[in-house]
């Protein structure tokens, strides 16, 4: 199985492609924010993904991070589902985002700065 992870802010974006828990293809790509490059611009965005990743489809899972999920949800999820042929789609804020990659899902506390900052944990 090959799953793909996209994230994407005002400066640019990155595709990772990971099949038997390792890295496949990676691509850079343009600005990727649903606000900033709504409609055929957000599209663009993803077909350059598309593209850098060989042209890559039919992915079980898809994860999608960038500004503008929580708002656009829908709407982003099924643009990236089309481009990439994903069967299963996931929009999450960029907080959420890193979380899952730190932790695989599991107990832990991130804490990341940039133009903002935040902590974020779990414990179960």
């Amino acid at each position: 199985m090959q799953y793909l992870a996209l994230y994407g802010d005002d400066r640019g974006s990155v595709a990772a492609v990971y099949r038997d828990g390792r890295v496949a293809a990676a691509a850079r790509g343009p600005p990727l924010t649903y606000d900033a490059a709504a409609g055929s611009g957000f599209l663009e965005a993803l077909t350059t993904l598309w593209r850098g990743i060989g042209g890559l489809r039919g992915f079980e899972r898809l994860a999608i991070s960038l500004s503008g999920v929580p708002r656009n949800r829908e709407e982003i999820m099924n643009a990236a589902a089309r481009v990439f042929g994903a069967r299963r789609v996931a929009a999450l804020s960029q907080v959420h985002a890193f979380y899952y990659a730190a932790t695989c899902g599991g107990d832990g506390v991130i804490v990341a700065s940039d133009t903002g900052s935040f902590a974020y944990g779990v414990y179960r």
